[in-house]
């Protein structure tokens, strides 16, 4: 936009912005800069939720290889309880896996991180194998992974 000013006479022509234009500018940026910050959010947000189920389908996948190592190198299992376990062991060793305060436990030692905790658990022995199901849950966020697995216990076939 062109502005006339008058000075000694002589008329001028000067470029500039009127308060107006000015005004829409900056309504049009402060709608962008909101767009781009409710995008920049929410993309946070699904970072941080894939972020919490992979954590969740570590401790599963942790939880089943933890229990198949064991059941393979079992000679026989005890179920004192459907949620407790006893794999005996080559030379008389006895290898326990429970569950405690919500975690998943090897003879007494949560293996599952403490965000997780184990909302279900139970062992059954089917011949010269042991299922474990179990279901791992995110406290707060209503997420859950249920997994079942069976292992056959190498050295009592």
């Amino acid at each position: 936009m062109y502005f006339m000013l008058s000075c000694g006479g002589r008329r001028k022509k000067i470029r500039g912005f009127s308060i107006i234009e000015t005004l829409i500018a900056l309504a049009i940026g402060s709608i962008a800069a909101l767009v781009a910050v409710g995008i920049f959010s929410s993309g946070i947000k699904a970072i941080r939720g894939s972020g919490r189920t992979e954590r969740l389908h570590t401790n599963a996948s942790w939880v089943g290889e933890r229990f198949a190592y064991w059941a393979r190198r079992g000679e026989s299992a005890t179920l004192p309880d459907l949620e407790t376990v006893l794999f005996d062991l080559p030379g008389g060793v006895i290898k326990t896996l429970s569950t405690a305060g919500g975690a998943f436990t090897e003879d007494g030692t949560p293996l599952t991180s403490g965000e997780v905790r184990v909302s279900r658990l139970r062992f059954e022995k089917i011949g010269g194998t042991v299922r474990i199901a179990f279901t791992l849950e995110l406290p707060g966020t209503g997420e859950a992974f249920s997994g079942t697995t069976t292992a056959a216990m190498r050295n009592e076939l």
